[in-house]
């Protein structure tokens, strides 16, 4: 083994300018592939965040009797489709926008609502297995016949478009992540090709002295592993220093602070392990690559 790593050392010298455009495109392969994954865990999640997030909601009109509003939980809570209910106003939704956003609603300057602006209203949390159409007959029909019921509320047809939009994602980055893999592989390919070809005076001398095909092919696929090693560390500090300046500017982290309450949580602990996996499996699926291609390709070199 020791060896082997000496030639891969003396190969990887020797076609310097290959070696490191192999590394420059693994690096982008690596990053362009971080990207769809991301994306693609997120469609996921978005996904999973809208079925949770399904609901219906009743508003009233303004200083509508408690007992009225009671009474129409207590007949809606008997469908299936009803996960759980919730009886709050406008005024304190407001006050939950602002604490997702980060802001203090007791500090944010606004026009005070008065007690005959505040809109009660009742948010119908929907199972996400379960058919709602029952229950959203029954909810119209309340609204045509109970004059204080202003409206409701409910968005099925934009949660079905959303839900084709994220599973169209997902498509579209399992089809990019394979034709990068293919890209990575033909990158690999032709580079341990070349490595190969430049070093085949060598080679030949090596198979003339007796030399195994495993201690001529080992080097070439240490190579690969290096080469995916070296890219993929190189992909990922390339996304790190092209995310620092966005933490520094506050309209992304407002946007990060709305976007991450969908994703689960996610720690330092978290990331160093995926960068650990992934620089283990592209390092490992790079030797694999390089192993093959130069058996191959040693294999075909006629003797002379």
């Amino acid at each position: 083994m020791h060896l082997s790593i000496k030639y891969a050392m003396q190969y990887i010298k020797r076609n310097t300018p290959t070696f490191i455009s192999t590394v420059i495109m693994t690096s982008i392969t690596v990053v362009l592939l971080n990207f769809f994954l991301f994306l693609a865990y997120s469609a996921y999640q978005l996904g999973v965040y809208l079925q949770k997030q399904q609901k219906v909601s009743v508003l009233f009109e303004p200083l509508t009797p408690t007992e009225e509003i009671k009474k129409l939980v207590e007949e809606i809570k008997i469908y299936p489709a009803v996960a759980n209910i919730e009886v709050t106003d406008s005024a304190r939704l407001e006050d939950e926008s602002l604490k997702q956003l980060g802001v203090d609603p007791k500090t944010f300057k606004r026009t005070q609502q008065s007690k005959e602006n505040i809109i009660p209203i009742i948010r119908i949390h929907l199972k996400p297995d379960v058919s709602h159409k029952d229950l959203i007959y029954a909810l119209k029909q309340e609204e045509a016949s109970n004059p204080k019921v202003i409206q409701i509320i409910y968005f099925e047809k934009l949660v079905e478009r959303i839900n084709k939009i994220t599973r169209a994602i997902k498509i579209t980055g399992a089809t990019t992540l394979g034709l990068l893999a293919l890209i990575t592989i033909y990158l690999i390919h032709m580079s341990i090709k070349m490595s190969i070809y430049q070093a085949r005076e060598e080679i030949h001398t090596m198979k003339l002295l007796g030399a195994k095909s495993k201690l001529i092919v080992l080097p070439f696929a240490i190579q690969g592993g290096i080469v995916g090693i070296i890219g993929t560390i190189g992909g990922i500090m390339f996304i790190i220093l092209l995310m620092l300046p966005l933490l520094f500017d506050s309209y992304t982290k407002l946007i990060a602070r709305i976007f991450l309450q969908i994703l689960p949580p996610i720690t330092y602990k978290d990331l160093l392990f995926y960068s650990a996996t992934e620089i283990l499996t592209i390092a490992l699926f790079t030797f694999i690559i390089s192993y093959a291609t130069a058996k191959k390709f040693i294999l075909h070199i006629k003797e002379h």
